[in-house]
């Protein structure tokens, strides 16, 4: 996916389409703008995590399940956060932050199909 649009609003999100199969590995397209921060976007988490650069990914899966797991490997002081709906007036689902360069947000909860 390099070269692709980097995205930081709802509606340039980089799509991961519904159908795909899992495990899903996507190099990280950084954003430029720093639109998700405390003021526009549902708490997640550390607040602290939220007033950088981000990428912001979508993806509706075409059939439900349950649990999900996003991992991320590079660099240091990085958030990952999990929404339904767009960060911008979503619902907080999962989050994970931390220092290290490795982390994995684990999401144990139902995924329904058609719903992002």
């Amino acid at each position: 996916m390099v070269g692709v649009v980097k995205a930081t609003t709802c509606a340039g999100a980089i799509v991961i389409p519904g159908g795909t199969a899992l495990p899903y590995t996507s190099g990280l397209n950084c954003g430029a703008t720093n639109n998700m921060n405390s003021s526009t976007t549902t708490p997640c988490g550390s607040g602290s995590y939220q007033g950088g650069l981000e990428a912001l990914y979508s993806w509706t899966p075409t059939t439900s399940q349950t649990g999900l797991s996003i991992s991320y490997n590079g660099v240091t002081w990085v958030g990952i956060f999990l929404y339904s709906g767009c960060p911008i007036g979503g619902t907080c689902l999962a989050s994970v932050t931390s220092s290290t360069s490795s982390k994995t947000l684990t999401y144990t909860g139902p995924i329904t199909a058609g719903v992002t």
